[in-house]
């Protein structure tokens, strides 16, 4: 090979991709869909609490204490702490509202959620710096403080502890309200649906009682037993055998065609044979 045609061949390549028809018929797909922070956030809490449908309120920072009232009255830290997401939930089993809130932990795995409802043994209060929310969990009493870290005046966290307090104190408390609203409008449903039936049953026993024979009167069966066995009241030899066919063989003819049968008159014929044979 002369030195003009080596330095025109083509070098190999150990790189398919160098190849200009590398996957040229394949068809590239394309880029996800940019997606915003507060559906990222939602996607992450979603896995954490599915129920989970929208985000109302963020706080950058929280610190979630809880109330040990044995040995001693006293807050201890839980460990978590991180961003605060107040949350709406979706609807409960009657339909009522509900909401909760969500620290993230950035210290360890386990995070911090809880339903904001003021019922019986729940509620939230705000006392001070902290939001309590309590709650029932089991047998036992649950008492949380979240501490809502804001800056000085004229930061953009200023008001983050008095904004989100105020939120989850009005959340609790609409859910509440939205909770007996829809018991008391589920057991209303059930009573008057229990209320239909026992009308129906008691329109029943007085349309029996109405039909019922007075003492002493004959029972009319057909009207006892229904339409069903009406056809039984024709039943006749003629017209059944064992096998609940129709006429069977050797079956005695009983129709008014041709003259009656006459009974044979044994006595007569004694009789008459006698005087014969004494003539």
């Amino acid at each position: 090979m002369s030195p003009r045609q080596s330095a025109t061949a083509v070098q190999n390549s150990d790189y398919e991709s160098d190849y200009q028809g590398y996957q040229s018929d394949y068809p590239t797909k394309a880029p996800p869909p940019n997606r915003t922070n507060e559906e990222l956030n939602l996607a992450v809490l979603k896995r954490i609490n599915p129920a989970i449908s929208s985000i109302l309120s963020i706080a950058p920072y929280a610190v979630v204490y809880e109330f040990s009232p044995i040995p001693q009255p006293e807050w201890t830290k839980t460990g978590v702490e991180g961003s605060l997401f107040i949350c709406e939930l979706v609807p409960g089993p009657y339909g009522e509202d509900r909401y909760c809130a969500i620290v993230l932990n950035r210290r360890g795995l386990d995070n911090f959620e809880a339903e904001l409802r003021e019922g019986e043994n729940a509620g939230v209060e705000i006392t001070g710096e902290y939001v309590i929310i309590s709650f029932k969990e089991g047998h036992e009493q649950k008492i949380y403080g979240v501490y809502i870290f804001h800056d000085a005046p004229g930061s953009s966290t200023e008001h983050a502890m008095e904004r989100n307090g105020e939120l989850m104190k009005s959340l609790a408390d609409h859910a509440g309200a939205s909770r007996q609203a829809a018991e008391a409008a589920a057991s209303a449903a059930v009573a008057q649906h229990t209320n239909g039936h026992m009308q129906q049953a008691e329109q029943t026993l007085h349309n029996q009682q109405a039909h019922a024979p007075m003492p002493g009167q004959p029972v009319n069966l057909q009207q006892l037993f229904g339409q069903q066995r009406a056809s039984d009241a024709g039943w006749s030899v003629r017209t059944h055998n064992l096998d609940g066919g129709g006429d069977f063989p050797g079956a005695m003819n009983f129709s008014s065609q041709g003259p009656p049968l006459q009974k044979p008159d044994v006595l007569g014929d004694l009789f008459r044979r006698a005087g014969l044979a004494q003539r």
